[in-house]
Protein backbone atom coordinates (compact mmCIF):
# COMPACT_ATOMS: atom_id res chain seq x y z
CA UNK A 1 0.00 0.00 0.00
CA UNK A 2 1.36 3.55 -0.99
CA UNK A 3 0.13 6.80 0.56
CA UNK A 4 1.84 10.05 1.90
CA UNK A 5 1.78 8.96 5.29
CA UNK A 6 3.69 5.49 4.77
CA UNK A 7 6.42 4.84 7.43
CA UNK A 8 8.15 2.28 9.14
CA UNK A 9 10.86 0.81 11.02
CA UNK A 10 13.26 0.70 7.67
CA UNK A 11 16.49 2.85 8.15
CA UNK A 12 18.59 3.29 5.60
CA UNK A 13 22.27 4.46 4.98
CA UNK A 14 24.37 5.09 1.68
CA UNK A 15 27.72 2.79 1.64
CA UNK A 16 30.48 3.70 0.72
CA UNK A 17 31.21 0.76 -1.36
CA UNK A 18 29.98 -2.41 -2.85
CA UNK A 19 28.08 -4.13 -0.21
CA UNK A 20 29.65 -7.97 -1.30
CA UNK A 21 33.18 -6.40 -0.81
CA UNK A 22 32.51 -6.00 2.63
CA UNK A 23 32.94 -8.22 6.24
CA UNK A 24 30.04 -8.16 8.11
CA UNK A 25 31.20 -5.94 11.00
CA UNK A 26 32.62 -3.19 9.10
CA UNK A 27 28.69 -3.02 7.76
CA UNK A 28 27.42 -2.93 11.32
CA UNK A 29 29.77 0.44 11.92
CA UNK A 30 27.91 2.26 9.61
CA UNK A 31 24.64 1.63 11.40
CA UNK A 32 24.91 5.06 13.53
CA UNK A 33 24.47 6.69 9.56
CA UNK A 34 21.67 4.84 8.99
CA UNK A 35 18.57 7.38 8.59
CA UNK A 36 14.69 6.46 9.06
CA UNK A 37 13.42 5.91 5.35
CA UNK A 38 10.61 8.53 4.80
CA UNK A 39 7.37 8.42 3.03
CA UNK A 40 9.11 10.01 -0.31
CA UNK A 41 11.93 7.16 -0.27
CA UNK A 42 9.04 4.38 0.10
CA UNK A 43 7.18 6.31 -3.14
CA UNK A 44 10.72 6.52 -5.37
CA UNK A 45 11.17 2.97 -4.35
CA UNK A 46 7.71 1.63 -5.23
CA UNK A 47 7.78 3.69 -8.88
CA UNK A 48 11.29 2.07 -9.82
CA UNK A 49 10.34 -1.26 -8.69
CA UNK A 50 6.96 -0.80 -11.00
CA UNK A 51 9.01 1.07 -13.89
CA UNK A 52 11.47 -1.52 -14.08
CA UNK A 53 9.13 -4.80 -13.91
CA UNK A 54 7.17 -3.21 -17.14
CA UNK A 55 6.96 -5.20 -20.13
CA UNK A 56 8.71 -1.80 -22.03
CA UNK A 57 11.59 0.26 -20.41
CA UNK A 58 10.12 3.17 -21.23
CA UNK A 59 8.83 3.82 -18.23
CA UNK A 60 12.36 3.08 -16.77
CA UNK A 61 13.78 5.67 -19.16
CA UNK A 62 11.10 8.15 -17.80
CA UNK A 63 11.42 7.87 -14.20
CA UNK A 64 15.68 8.81 -14.86
CA UNK A 65 13.80 12.15 -15.19
CA UNK A 66 11.74 12.24 -12.84
CA UNK A 67 11.95 14.25 -9.52
CA UNK A 68 11.43 11.11 -7.85
CA UNK A 69 14.63 10.28 -8.05
CA UNK A 70 16.34 12.96 -5.77
CA UNK A 71 15.12 10.98 -2.81
CA UNK A 72 17.24 7.89 -3.94
CA UNK A 73 20.46 9.54 -4.46
CA UNK A 74 21.84 6.30 -6.63
CA UNK A 75 18.85 5.48 -8.47
CA UNK A 76 19.56 7.75 -11.06
CA UNK A 77 23.09 6.91 -11.91
CA UNK A 78 22.75 3.33 -11.58
CA UNK A 79 19.58 3.59 -13.40
CA UNK A 80 21.01 4.92 -16.39
CA UNK A 81 23.78 2.55 -16.59
CA UNK A 82 20.98 -0.29 -16.65
CA UNK A 83 19.34 1.52 -19.39
CA UNK A 84 22.82 0.62 -21.01
CA UNK A 85 22.44 -2.63 -20.63
CA UNK A 86 19.92 -2.36 -23.44
CA UNK A 87 21.26 -3.37 -27.27
CA UNK A 88 23.10 -0.47 -28.46
CA UNK A 89 21.50 1.07 -32.04
CA UNK A 90 23.98 0.18 -34.12
CA UNK A 91 25.58 -2.64 -32.62
CA UNK A 92 22.81 -4.87 -30.78
CA UNK A 93 25.80 -4.95 -27.85
CA UNK A 94 24.88 -4.26 -24.10
CA UNK A 95 27.69 -1.91 -23.02
CA UNK A 96 28.83 -4.73 -20.30
CA UNK A 97 28.91 -6.92 -24.05
CA UNK A 98 30.83 -3.71 -25.75
CA UNK A 99 33.67 -3.75 -22.72
CA UNK A 100 34.00 -7.45 -22.67
CA UNK A 101 34.96 -7.75 -26.47
CA UNK A 102 37.56 -4.62 -25.79
CA UNK A 103 39.11 -6.22 -22.95
CA UNK A 104 39.26 -9.73 -24.74
CA UNK A 105 40.72 -7.66 -27.54
CA UNK A 106 43.22 -5.46 -25.40
CA UNK A 107 44.49 -8.76 -23.79
CA UNK A 108 42.50 -10.24 -21.16
CA UNK A 109 41.96 -13.61 -22.24
CA UNK A 110 41.18 -15.77 -19.44
CA UNK A 111 37.67 -15.32 -18.69
CA UNK A 112 38.54 -15.00 -14.73
CA UNK A 113 40.55 -11.88 -15.74
CA UNK A 114 37.69 -10.41 -17.59
CA UNK A 115 34.95 -10.70 -14.42
CA UNK A 116 37.33 -9.39 -12.41
CA UNK A 117 37.92 -6.24 -14.75
CA UNK A 118 34.36 -5.91 -14.83
CA UNK A 119 33.23 -6.18 -11.65
CA UNK A 120 34.51 -2.82 -10.25
CA UNK A 121 32.60 -0.55 -7.94
CA UNK A 122 30.67 0.68 -11.30
CA UNK A 123 29.59 -2.92 -12.07
CA UNK A 124 26.09 -3.90 -13.32
CA UNK A 125 26.13 -7.35 -13.00
CA UNK A 126 26.99 -10.31 -10.79
CA UNK A 127 29.64 -13.26 -11.82
CA UNK A 128 27.06 -15.26 -12.69
CA UNK A 129 25.73 -12.86 -14.93
CA UNK A 130 28.54 -11.95 -16.85
CA UNK A 131 29.46 -15.59 -17.31
CA UNK A 132 25.91 -16.38 -19.44
CA UNK A 133 27.10 -13.27 -21.20
CA UNK A 134 30.69 -14.13 -22.34
CA UNK A 135 28.08 -17.84 -23.77
CA UNK A 136 26.09 -15.83 -25.56
CA UNK A 137 29.13 -13.97 -27.04
CA UNK A 138 30.63 -17.16 -27.57
CA UNK A 139 28.43 -19.54 -28.64
CA UNK A 140 25.49 -17.71 -31.15
CA UNK A 141 25.11 -18.55 -34.43
CA UNK A 142 28.29 -16.22 -35.55
CA UNK A 143 30.63 -15.88 -32.21
CA UNK A 144 32.45 -12.74 -31.54
CA UNK A 145 34.37 -14.85 -29.10
CA UNK A 146 36.26 -17.86 -29.91
CA UNK A 147 38.37 -19.96 -27.52
CA UNK A 148 35.81 -20.96 -24.49
CA UNK A 149 36.71 -24.29 -23.47
CA UNK A 150 33.41 -25.41 -21.50
CA UNK A 151 29.76 -24.30 -21.97
CA UNK A 152 27.18 -23.73 -20.55
CA UNK A 153 28.35 -21.31 -17.50
CA UNK A 154 26.35 -22.92 -14.70
CA UNK A 155 26.54 -24.84 -11.01
CA UNK A 156 27.13 -28.10 -12.79
CA UNK A 157 30.51 -26.29 -14.37
CA UNK A 158 31.58 -25.19 -11.25
CA UNK A 159 31.03 -28.46 -9.42
CA UNK A 160 32.73 -30.85 -12.14
CA UNK A 161 36.44 -29.62 -11.13
CA UNK A 162 38.19 -31.00 -14.22
CA UNK A 163 35.95 -29.32 -16.40
CA UNK A 164 36.23 -26.00 -14.45
CA UNK A 165 39.90 -25.67 -14.63
CA UNK A 166 39.36 -26.55 -18.38
CA UNK A 167 37.10 -23.06 -18.74
CA UNK A 168 39.48 -21.25 -16.47
CA UNK A 169 42.65 -22.02 -19.02
CA UNK A 170 40.12 -20.65 -21.79
CA UNK A 171 42.38 -18.52 -24.15
CA UNK A 172 39.83 -15.86 -25.09
CA UNK A 173 40.11 -14.18 -28.38
CA UNK A 174 38.03 -11.70 -30.61
CA UNK A 175 36.55 -13.40 -33.63
CA UNK A 176 36.32 -11.40 -37.01
CA UNK A 177 32.81 -11.00 -36.29
CA UNK A 178 33.67 -9.43 -33.13
CA UNK A 179 36.09 -6.72 -34.28
CA UNK A 180 33.24 -5.51 -36.73
CA UNK A 181 30.80 -5.04 -34.16
CA UNK A 182 33.56 -2.86 -31.79
CA UNK A 183 34.50 -1.19 -35.15
CA UNK A 184 30.31 -0.13 -35.56
CA UNK A 185 30.76 -2.38 -38.92
CA UNK A 186 28.11 -4.89 -37.91
CA UNK A 187 24.97 -5.81 -35.89
CA UNK A 188 24.90 -8.89 -33.32
CA UNK A 189 20.75 -9.18 -34.26
CA UNK A 190 21.09 -9.29 -37.63
CA UNK A 191 23.10 -12.75 -37.49
CA UNK A 192 21.90 -13.96 -34.16
CA UNK A 193 19.37 -14.49 -31.95
CA UNK A 194 18.65 -12.28 -29.07
CA UNK A 195 17.07 -13.83 -25.98
CA UNK A 196 17.27 -12.01 -22.77
CA UNK A 197 15.58 -10.27 -20.63
CA UNK A 198 15.69 -6.72 -18.97
CA UNK A 199 14.03 -6.09 -15.82
CA UNK A 200 10.08 -7.03 -16.99
CA UNK A 201 11.42 -6.29 -21.02
CA UNK A 202 11.52 -9.88 -23.01
CA UNK A 203 14.59 -8.41 -25.23
CA UNK A 204 14.53 -10.66 -28.24
CA UNK A 205 15.06 -9.84 -32.42
CA UNK A 206 11.38 -8.93 -32.46
CA UNK A 207 11.18 -7.25 -29.58
CA UNK A 208 14.53 -5.33 -29.95
CA UNK A 209 14.47 -2.53 -27.65
CA UNK A 210 17.45 -0.27 -28.52
CA UNK A 211 19.78 2.25 -26.88
CA UNK A 212 20.10 5.43 -28.88
CA UNK A 213 22.47 7.69 -27.33
CA UNK A 214 21.68 11.65 -28.58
Amino acid sequence: MSGPGRSGPLSLFQAPKQLGHCLPDEISEWRDEARPATAKQFEAAELAWQAYCSPTPEAWHALMGAGCAIDLPILQPTGWKLLAELPAAGSALSHTQAHMLTLIWQGTTRPGDVFASLMDGSAVYSYWTLGRLLDDLATSEIPAVAGLRERPFSLALHDDAERFSNYRRSELQVTDFGYALLNGEADFATSNRINRWWGGTHVTNENLWRLTLC
